[in-house]
């Protein structure tokens, strides 16, 4: 089944699968979310919606919190098409650095105002300044007489890691990560075993994804809650493409990674990882001990976004990132 021509949408399926593959394939634009795989099991949170305005030109609808977006993974859409997003959608979010120059072309802004996409070679330190605040710059602008403001949106931007440094922790920056991964090893002597279809661990995922799910039924706020999408990525783990691991203490699943290759490029994605918080380290080893599980052709780690929660920040910051994936967004004023 052929995705519909635009402007007709429909819920993203399995079936548009075929089509759409070859353009994740070719795609480098390292954004955590630019798969199939992870599109796919986060459709029912989002609502994802789906067209096509031309070869290559995909269009995803999604919202959340009452809010209505698109998204253009692989090419920018033709002006008419965008003029008409933008009248029936608050923003145009996940825009890589790319697409970004390539509309301030269209739009006759400035590229001088957001320079890249990516700062692979950056200090740790110079990634903590990026993400102070979390918009970063703004500036509006105009297109087809419709008022724009465009910004750096950080709290959607990945954070990308050494494989090398989470592998081995090494240097004075994440020493303490390194005592409390050593500390855990040896409380719990753990057993950490790749993820398969073919045996128990999908099971045993389940039955820790299960448990940190109570844990946190009571929380207010769910919308950043992932819990249907990680349950439909263990069901699907091999049919979807998926890898992971599983860490057993005593024999009781105990915490679990969910990840996948980021087409084009070097690059794994961690979109999962779960464990029990009365083993203390277990998100500590686990960030490690998968690391090291990773083949050496994969360079960086990422790690995916904050979602603008300050805790999750800091957390992310504390391994120190070799860089970000910048995503931008342009909303409808």
């Amino acid at each position: 089944m052929c995705v519909p021509k635009y402007p007709v949408f429909a819920p993203l399926s399995l079936e548009y699968r075929a089509e759409l593959e070859p353009f994740f394939e070719k795609s480098d634009s390292g954004i955590s979310e630019f798969t199939f795989p992870s599109l796919f099991v986060h459709r029912t949170k989002y609502s994802y919606q789906i067209s096509c305005s031309g070869p290559g030109q995909y269009i995803f609808t999604a919202g959340i919190r009452g809010k209505k977006y698109f998204f253009t993974p692989f090419k920018i859409p033709e002006p008419m098409v965008l003029e008409r997003l933008f009248f029936d959608f608050d923003t145009w979010n996940l825009i890589s650095g790319e697409q970004f120059l390539l509309f301030s072309d269209i739009a006759g802004l400035d590229r001088s105002v957001f320079e890249q996409s990516a700062f692979y070679n950056s200090s740790p330190e110079e990634s903590c300044l990026l993400m102070e605040g979390e918009t970063g710059a703004e500036i509006p602008l105009e297109f087809s007489g419709i008022k724009l403001l465009a910004n750096e949106n950080k709290k959607n931007w990945d954070y990308i890691y050494k494989r090398e440094k989470l592998a081995t922790l090494s240097g004075k920056m994440l020493h303490k990560k390194k005592n409390l991964v050593n500390q855990f090893s040896r409380l719990y002597s753990p057993e950490f075993r790749i993820l398969e279809s073919g045996n128990d661990s999908i099971g045993h995922a389940l039955s820790v994804l299960e448990e940190w799910h109570k844990e946190r039924e009571n929380f207010e706020d769910k919308s950043f809650y992932d819990y249907y999408p990680a349950k439909e990525a263990l069901e699907n783990f091999s049919s979807l493409g998926f890898s992971g691991a599983i860490v057993y203490i005593d024999g009781i699943p105990a915490g679990f990674t969910i990840g996948e290759k980021i087409p084009g490029i070097s690059h794994y994605a961690v979109h999962f990882e779960k464990g029990l918080t009365r083993f203390k380290g277990i998100y500590q080893y686990l960030n490690q001990a998968y690391a090291r599980l990773l083949p050496e052709d994969i360079e960086f780690v990422n790690r995916e976004q904050d979602l603008g929660d300050e805790g999750l920040r800091q957390a992310k910051l504390s391994y120190k990132p070799c860089g970000m994936i910048k995503k931008f967004s342009i909303s409808r004023l």
